[in-house]
């Protein structure tokens, strides 16, 4: 049986859509995206997982929504977890911190999943949009911008 990436065919799992010996060219731009994504949350503590979602979105085969928030999260984790490992060799990572949000980011993560089994794709996509124009707006300074001028 041929590998594909990043799901085999076994267990009843989707493949999705291609395989890393056909397309090289793929392979390679989805490993450029991975490695920008992971810079990007090494040093902002955030974007990776955006730009994981807009590349496998353009390089992965349609229908497979809800397959790519799965692959980003699992990114996410991968650079999360060496970021945060570098940082605690640095003496940047606030170890007394951690355990205060450490269970309600565990609980918070267990209860996405499961909405997450039960929402359409189009709600995550939509949900998804929704957060990146908010966060736009407020990093960019045009939600203060708006309530100054009300005020």
């Amino acid at each position: 049986m041929e590998e594909t990436f990043p799901f085999h065919e076994e267990k009843g799992v989707k493949k999705l859509g291609y395989t890393v010996a056909d397309d090289f060219r793929r392979a390679a731009l989805l490993a450029g995206a991975a490695f920008l994504a992971g810079t990007l949350n090494g040093l902002l503590g955030t974007g990776g997982g955006m730009v994981l979602i807009f590349a496998l979105s353009a390089l992965l085969s349609p229908g497979h929504g809800k397959e790519i928030f799965i692959i980003s999260s699992a990114g996410v984790f991968v650079f999360s977890l060496i970021s945060v490992t570098i940082y605690g060799r640095g003496g940047s990572f606030p170890a007394a911190d951690f355990p205060r949000f450490a269970l309600a980011a565990a609980a918070g993560g267990g209860t996405g999943a499961f909405l997450f089994s039960r929402l359409p794709t189009r709600w995550l996509r939509r949900l998804f949009g929704l957060l990146l124009l908010y966060s736009g707006a407020r990093l960019s300074g045009v939600i203060a911008w708006f309530l100054q001028m009300w005020s």
